[in-house]
């Protein structure tokens, strides 16, 4: 899957910093800033994943769709940059 952003950054991980893209993520923002980004997208995607795996659950699954949206809107703009967030986003859109 080349192109997604979030792959990207997953395998960028564990790679020597000397080796990154010039317009790599972690280049851009730091290190820390990529992988706590990174992270919470994993979460998300957990979340969702587990969600969508159980029959009981599966109805929520919408739901969730729309916290992602409050977890960007709100949460996301408490644990980083302005700055640190158009960069990362930019990589989506």
């Amino acid at each position: 899957m080349s192109g997604n952003a979030f792959l990207v950054r997953c395998k960028e991980v564990f790679v020597d910093r000397k080796l990154l893209r010039s317009e790599s993520d972690i280049k851009k923002v730091g290190f820390g800033t990529a992988a706590k980004y990174t992270a919470v997208q994993a979460a998300m995607l957990t979340l969702l994943w587990t969600l969508k795996s159980f029959e009981r659950t599966a109805l929520f699954f919408p739901s969730v769709i729309g916290l992602l949206i409050v977890v960007r809107l709100v949460a996301l703009p408490k644990m980083f940059t302005p700055k640190d967030l158009s960069e990362l986003d930019a990589a989506v859109g």
